[in-house]
């Protein structure tokens, strides 16, 4: 072992005690361990190391969370200890603190901009869906188009009047021999101070960091997990003991202007947050590794339509409880760019459920973000959202049906009457 890391295993021994008999899975830490320990620190170029800071970076270094380290290093010798009668706590119910969401002003106006408002292709659609999300969506003729820059990987379309559109949301669900599968696509957000940053494909991460020496994020892969109710529970108690700033070594908004963004100073509060490709409130880990640079539009995108109804499909009251929903998050960056701002975050969604007909029913879901637009989704875009996703389809056959026996219906009054008419005027 290195003189410097002997000497830093020393100051950490100091500092927490109990780490001189810490072990994880039955084993100690060995040279190695130290060896990532120093090497974390030393990153993160901070001078003072305090027992919460060396806990978290213990936690890094062996892939687990803060508590879990933390409970290891407060276990007590149990054959020396005197047995005490354990008393079951008694399971709190479920309490979630949702972030709060900035107000949406004139909402009605930003629902009616051509700009911002969600657009579906007419074939996709059945009479039922049509009349859900007319509404909120405008439904026409989308043909394929090329790609459209600054989103990688999306696919995108155009309208009869050649708007190019890209793919927001998209969704199949599948319950026997019956398959669904419907798109919302939105028009491309323009490049300005309002709409999309524009990340300058010159740049080189070796500047970026000559600028924000400190900083230790760096381009995220693709993580795929499964999220249970356990994991809500779990993750209900979990604090934010280190502010994303003092993880990733920089500020969001300094990592977006060293990216060559004129970015917007706000007296109060920002316009860019570090984003977690596994949010903390479904299980995710609040480390430097697990964060990417973002716009605060993308990162209350990312709550709204994604970790919220995660919470909220878990937690329903229902039947037939959903066990786990299956989830990959894909950051897409520009394939000629060193830049760690993703183009897109791409959420694959997918879960069984049972409904009251004990029919099974198949779903997925294909959402797209984008984390360099300073637009959000607007209130009328997630309610078309959120009614696909409440429309089944045992109900959507049975409305296409009523509405079919209805237009029959007015079909044979209107044969009859023209029936009549002719008879009248014979006589």
């Amino acid at each position: 072992m290195p003189s410097e890391v002997k000497k830093f295993k020393a100051r950490c021994m100091r500092i927490l005690p109990t780490m001189e008999n810490f072990t994880w899975q039955n084993e100690p830490l060995n040279d190695h361990h130290w060896q990532q320990l120093y090497d974390l620190f030393s990153e993160h170029q901070k001078k003072k190391l305090t027992s919460s800071r060396l806990i978290h970076l213990l936690s890094v270094v062996l892939d687990t969370d803060f508590d879990a380290v933390n409970s290891q290093l407060q276990r007590k010798n149990s054959d020396r200890e005197v047995k005490q009668n354990q008393v079951e706590p008694t399971e709190k119910p479920l309490t979630r603190k949702k972030r709060r969401v900035e107000k949406e002003h004139d909402q009605e106006k930003e629902n009616q901009d051509p700009q911002r408002k969600l657009i579906t292709d007419t074939s996709s659609l059945t009479p039922a869906k049509k009349s859900k999300l007319e509404k909120h969506v405008r439904i026409t003729t989308l043909t394929p188009s090329s790609p459209a820059k600054g989103y990688e990987g999306v696919p995108t379309m155009q309208t009869p009047k050649n708007t190019k559109v890209r793919e927001v949301y998209r969704q199949k669900v599948v319950q026997g021999t019956s398959v669904s599968t419907v798109s919302l696509f939105k028009p491309c957000t323009p490049v300005k101070q309002e709409g999309r940053i524009k990340v300058s494909q010159k740049v080189k991460f070796k500047e970026v960091k000559e600028q924000l020496p400190g900083l230790m994020a760096t381009k995220l892969k693709p993580q795929e997990f499964e999220v249970s109710l356990q994991d809500i529970h779990k993750a209900g108690g979990h604090k934010r003991r280190f502010g994303q700033n003092g993880l990733t070594g920089a500020s969001c908004r300094k990592v977006f202007a060293a990216h060559e963004v004129d970015t917007i100073i706000k007296v109060k509060g920002s316009d860019y947050h570090w984003s977690h490709i596994r949010g903390l409130c479904i299980g995710g880990q609040h480390t430097a590794a697990h964060l990417m640079p973002a716009t605060a539009a993308s990162n209350y995108d990312t709550l709204n339509l994604i970790e919220n109804f995660i919470i909220d499909k878990l937690t329903e009251k229902r039947a037939h409880s959903i066990d786990h929903i299956r989830v990959k998050v894909t950051p897409v960056y520009s394939s000629d760019s060193e830049a760690i701002i993703p183009e897109v975050i791409q959420f694959e969604l997918d879960w069984e459920e049972i409904d009251n007909k004990q029919e099974l029913t198949q779903q997925s879901e294909l959402v797209f973000i984008s984390p360099r637009s300073y637009q959000q989704l607007t209130t009328g875009a997630r309610t078309a959202i959120h009614t696909l996703r409440e429309m089944k389809i045992s109900t959507e056959a049975a409305s296409d049906s009523l509405s079919d026996e209805l237009s029959e219906n007015c079909t044979e009054e209107s044969e009859e009457k023209t029936e009549l008419s002719g008879s009248s005027l014979k006589m």
